[in-house]
C-alpha cells in the first residue's frame, strides 16, 4: 500500500530510564512480553531477531486468551541506542526514535495507522503502549 494511503501517528513520551535500558526493552522479548500491549490485552509470546533484516513477532491475547493476534514485521533500522524502525507486513511503518536526556530517555514514535481502523483507536492503542513501557521501566528502580 503506497505511504500516502496511511496517516502518521506521532506520540512521545518521557521516560525515567537511560536509552540503553529503553533500547532493550524495545528488542527483548521477556520485556516485550510485560509491556507491549494495551488495556487488558497481554502479550503471551514475542521473537525478535535484533538486527536490519531482522523478523520480529509479537503475540496478543484478550484477557481471555480466546482471541489472538500477531504484529509482525522486518527491522529496517537498528541503531541502538537510538533508534529503531520496523515494517509491519500490510507495508505499514514504524519509528522509534530515543534522544539521550542525562537519566531519562524522550521517547518519540511515529507510526502508520492502519486505513481500516479509527485513528482515534489506534492513537489510543498505540499511546497506551507507550504508557506501559514508561510504567514498566519506571518501576524498575
Amino acid at each position: 500500500m503506497p505511504k500516502e494511503e496511511f496517516p502518521e501517528i506521532e506520540l512521545q513520551k518521557l521516560i525515567l530510564a537511560a536509552p540503553k535500558r529503553v533500547f532493550a526493552a524495545l528488542i527483548d522479548p521477556r520485556d516485550l512480553q510485560r509491556w507491549h500491549h494495551a488495556g487488558d490485552w497481554t502479550t503471551p509470546s514475542a521473537e525478535v531477531d535484533a538486527r536490519e533484516g531482522g523478523k520480529l513477532r509479537i503475540a496478543y491475547a484478550d484477557p481471555q486468551g480466546e482471541t489472538q493476534f500477531h504484529l509482525i514485521g522486518e527491522i529496517e533500522v537498528y541503531d541502538p541506542p537510538r533508534e529503531l524502525n520496523y515494517r509491519l507486513d500490510d507495508g505499514r511503518l514504524v519509528r522509534i526514535m530515543l534522544e539521550d536526556q542525562g537519566d531519562k530517555t524522550l521517547v518519540q514514535m511515529r507510526i502508520d495507522a492502519e486505513p481500516q481502523t479509527k485513528l482515534e483507536y489506534q492513537i489510543q492503542g498505540w499511546g497506551a503502549h507507550l504508557d506501559n513501557l514508561a510504567q514498566y521501566l519506571n518501576n524498575e528502580e
